[in-house]
């Protein structure tokens, strides 16, 4: 599963710079990098200050897929979060 989703995160990565611009029109601000050597391939506002927004979700779901690899977790664990957290909103793709 966990190669699953960073083949898919891979993939999306890797579109070619051509094709990127398009993917970028209704985006404030984007930056793609060749991952062995940094060399940043497209960007656009890409020293913005920005929120993180999903990126916190693929690095979050690395490290719970990493720990369930090493036996750390199990997909049937429970996972017990504050009321405060329970009570924030969800992401909410193209909503503005």
């Amino acid at each position: 599963m966990k190669k699953f989703i960073l083949f898919l995160v891979f993939c999306f990565c890797c579109i070619p710079s051509v094709y990127a611009e398009d993917l970028t029109p209704n985006s404030e601000s984007a930056i793609l990098l060749e991952v062995s050597t940094g060399k940043v391939i497209y960007e656009k506002n890409a020293n913005q200050k920005m929120a993180p927004a999903s990126m916190t979700k693929v690095m979050s779901m690395l490290l719970i897929m990493e720990a369930i690899d090493n036996g750390k977790l199990t997909m049937e664990d429970d996972v017990v979060i504050s009321d405060n957290a329970s009570s924030m909103g969800g992401s909410h793709c193209f909503w503005k």
